[in-house]
């Protein structure tokens, strides 16, 4: 169960990140639906688990070098989370190669580009690329 702070990892969120781990490349760099929910404290999740390299991560704390550069990517993290296919092309084309989704922060009636790779009660994996 999730504690009223949202810092708790599922046990399912934990088996996805850790297939990420296990199932893609060193060089793989994730996006992560955590970026666009302030109130998740558990902002650096992705990363930590995965062991790889995320597009953006941390609300508030990130080490990007400036704060349009940070608005830019958040703005194409809600547009590829709301389904955009074009935002798949540009997250490509700068080095994205897998989507991840934290079910209870997505709305399941917004089909997402890319190819499902892996799925479980809480969590989702597309690889944008072809990964195989």
């Amino acid at each position: 169960a999730v504690s009223q702070t949202g810092n708790d990892v599922t046990a399912n969120e934990i088996l996805g990140l850790r297939w990420i781990r296990d199932n893609t490349p060193n060089n793989a760099v994730l996006l992560t639906n955590k970026i666009l929910y302030p109130d998740s404290f558990r902002s650096f999740i992705t990363s930590a688990y995965t062991e790889r390299q995320v597009y953006i991560e941390g609300f508030g704390s990130t080490n990007l070098p400036n704060t349009q550069l940070v608005s830019d990517r958040i703005s194409l993290c809600q547009s590829y989370y709301c389904g955009d296919e074009e935002t798949k092309n540009i997250l490509v084309e700068e080095g994205v190669t897998h989507a991840v989704v934290f079910k209870s922060k997505q709305d399941a009636n917004i089909i997402l580009p890319g190819e499902i790779v892996y799925e479980n009660n809480d969590i989702v994996v597309l690889d944008l690329v072809g990964y195989k």
